[in-house]
């Protein structure tokens, strides 16, 4: 249906006959492509109520891909701008403050969420929990040590 450029690739949107859904193919990905040069017409047709722009204006990085949607809970606090965007952007639960995202790709989503600079927490599933405090650990660690070499320099 379209090219979009997303998260520095680009994808193919297209519908996927196996699969009988709109799916996005990352063209870096695609190997062996077949051109069909006996028929001078589209072997296929784009529904009018396709809009590629929207499409494309819809999809965060953790909603790409082939891998089956995890169902994960987020927590925000604050009211900043960031937190109040953020919570848009997931489904609201019965606790005012938490958010339901639908995420196929982990590491994107919990680099996301640690943008939040603590006014986000994973809350669901367990797992994905401890995923998002060691990335926070592994995070902290990095900017410790740099923080102490940029020391080191200035005293030298």
């Amino acid at each position: 249906y379209g090219l979009v450029f997303l998260t520095g690739h680009w994808y193919l949107v297209a519908h996927d006959a196996d699969q009988q859904a709109l799916r996005q193919f990352r063209v870096s990905r695609i190997s062996k492509p077949k051109y069909n040069a006996a028929r001078k017409q589209p072997d296929y047709v784009i529904p009018a109520t396709f809009d590629l722009e929207a499409h494309a204006a819809s999809r965060q990085a953790w909603e790409l891909g082939d891998e089956e949607a995890i169902s994960v809970v987020v927590a925000f606090r604050g009211e900043s701008g960031q937190v109040l965007q953020g919570m848009q952007l997931g489904e609201a639960m019965e606790h005012p403050l938490q958010r339901h995202f639908r995420v196929r790709r982990r590491d994107p989503f919990l680099r996301w969420v640690l943008t939040f600079g603590g006014d986000a927490s994973i809350v669901s599933p367990d797992e994905w929990r401890g995923s998002w405090r060691a990335l926070l650990q592994e995070t902290l660690a990095a900017q410790r040590a740099a923080s102490t070499s940029e020391h080191a320099v200035e005293v030298a």
